[in-house]
């Protein structure tokens, strides 16, 4: 029993290389873009000082978790079609 779960367990330095490049290929362009969006939203709403505060601060925050969500995604789907 014992050594048909450790058969299914994939390699930690596998798994490691594709989160990390995942994140960096996946993971900060979508928070650029989801932080592009939010910020030009409130620059149309004409906010812009909105972008530069706190607030701004939120939007940042917000988008960086939308983007490591995504890259989240993308690296279980990859790592769970390799194994």
């Amino acid at each position: 029993m014992a050594l048909n779960h450790l058969q299914h367990r994939r390699p930690l330095a596998t798994s490691s290389v594709v989160y990390f490049g995942s994140v960096l290929i996946i993971g900060l362009p979508v928070t650029f873009f989801v932080y592009e969006f939010f910020a030009g939203i409130l620059r149309l709403l004409q906010l812009n000082w909105l972008v530069t505060s706190a607030a701004g601060i939120t939007v940042l925050a917000a988008a960086f978790v939308v983007g490591m969500w995504v890259a989240g995604h993308v690296a279980e789907r990859v790592v769970n079609r390799f194994s």
